[in-house]
């Protein structure tokens, strides 16, 4: 079986998601439950998420790392939106965004 090439979850997510409601019937409704795992431990996230918190002194590296992580899901989102748009569903789709209890604190 060939390797997948490092990634991270909410990649896998988004893509599966993208493929789906391109493949989706036009004239049927359908639900889609996209259960992102950001930002639960472990608290690893793509450099190109983490960078523009690096310029801000006071964050700590947790607290980047973090932030790294919602912008990544922040994304994803977006993707799987534009995906909704591009395939003719957004005006017609009701978008239910929730959290659990959240991460753990950064800090004890």
């Amino acid at each position: 079986m060939a390797r997948l090439p490092r990634t991270s979850s909410a990649e896998l997510i988004k893509h599966a998601a993208e493929a789906y409601i391109a493949g989706a019937q036009m004239d049927a409704p359908f639900f889609l439950y996209l259960a992102f795992q950001n930002v639960h431990a472990p608290h690893t996230v793509d450099a190109r998420y983490r960078a523009p918190y690096e310029e801000h002194a006071w964050l700590t590296e947790d607290e980047e790392t973090l932030y790294g992580y919602i912008s990544e899901l922040d994304e994803a989102v977006g993707h799987v939106v534009q995906a909704m748009k591009l395939a003719g569903r957004h005006e017609n789709t009701v978008y239910v965004f929730t959290s659990d209890n959240g991460a753990p604190p950064l800090h004890d």
